[in-house]
């Protein structure tokens, strides 16, 4: 399809985004004045921009394909039963400021949130249990909001969800995305099986992000055919088995595990039930933590090799002999 080739307004559209070309100062939406290109693609454009009445930054994403469309109307309505719901706005997720036809596409306007995707946190830094653990119960509160309003996120990647701060300086998470399009490393087995999606669809997708976060890699990584098997028809790794030195709370793999049966019955009926088994972790002292499964067999092994390393060597005090027979001998010359 082409760029510049009109795509077909969806019946219902309730707000009116006009776009016109300015000269060479670049596309003005109204309302909204462009200022930066973030991403440029023949499907998508993605701008950061400022909304004229208030003058505080947005960002505008406009499509340019159909297929792009597509994924913009489902994040609209998902944006819009969460705000219906909820009008004075919810924390964690990245809110709806306006969106409508143009007359090549279709503009999506959204807060803007100064940050970063986690996974740009996740290539510099890696976190701690606590950190890990605290950044779930903080999505939580915003997936079970979404659930109170009949949306189901499904797509809980660390490219869609944004790391900030707040006025205090506190480590912030916003989710960014309601395209319901996950790839298969963060999709449940249901999604890939096709049976839909409910509230248990999004306990899955945070324990994977927990599991992420925990040991630095998802469970099922690969080839797209490789990993939806693993995702239907696979047991996740322990946490030891890619974390050989991972130790946290009591409970908390447990808690993972759980959350990623590949049977929904199996898992936390809601993200409540979730947030109130993961609370009381989030406070256990570190001298409390226990090794993850998978890690003591590996640290033994380790502590073996080193013990039987050791005992091939000579003891350092073998290395004093001569030392002793020369003092001895230079005496006896000596007197």
């Amino acid at each position: 399809m082409d760029a510049r080739r009109p795509v077909p307004t969806p019946e219902g559209a309730s707000e009116r985004v006009a776009r016109q070309r300015v000269g060479s100062g670049g596309w003005v939406l109204e309302g909204f004045q462009l200022r930066r290109e973030l991403v440029a693609s023949t499907e998508e454009e993605v701008w950061l921009a400022r909304e004229r009445e208030t003058r505080r930054p947005v960002v505008v994403r406009l499509a340019r394909s159909e297929g792009a469309m597509e994924r913009i109307l489902r994040a609209e309505e998902s944006l819009r039963r969460i705000r219906e719901h909820e009008p004075s706005g919810v924390p964690g997720i990245v809110g709806l400021v306006a969106a409508g036809p143009m007359d090549d596409g279709y503009a999506l306007v959204l807060d803007h949130v100064e940050g970063a995707s986690l996974s740009k946190v996740l290539y510099w830094t890696r976190f701690t249990p606590p950190r890990a653990v605290a950044a779930v119960l903080e999505l939580c509160g915003a997936v079970a909001a979404c659930h109170r309003a009949g949306v189901v996120v499904e797509d809980l990647h660390p490219d869609h969800i944004l790391v900030g701060r707040d006025d205090r300086g506190r480590e912030r998470y916003w989710i960014a995305s309601f395209e319901q399009a996950p790839s298969p490393t963060t999709s449940a087995p249901e999604l890939l099986r096709v049976e839909g999606s409910t509230e248990q669809t999004d306990v899955y997708a945070l324990g994977l992000l927990l599991y992420r976060l925990l040991v630095g890699r998802f469970p099922f990584e690969g080839r797209d055919e490789v990993v939806i098997a693993a995702q239907i028809g696979a047991e996740p790794p322990a946490l030891g088995q890619y974390a050989p030195r991972l130790r946290v709370p009591p409970g908390l793999e447990e808690v993972v595990l759980r959350c990623l049966a590949k049977d929904p019955s199996q898992r936390f009926d809601t993200v409540d039930d979730l947030v109130r088994a993961l609370e009381p972790l989030a406070i256990v002292p570190q001298r409390d933590w226990v090794l993850a499964t998978g890690a003591e067999a590996t640290l033994v092994t380790e502590n073996e090799e080193h013990h039987h390393e050791e005992e091939g060597r000579p003891s350092p005090l073998w290395l004093l002999v001569p030392l002793i027979l020369l003092a001895v001998v230079g005496w006896l010359v000596m007197g």
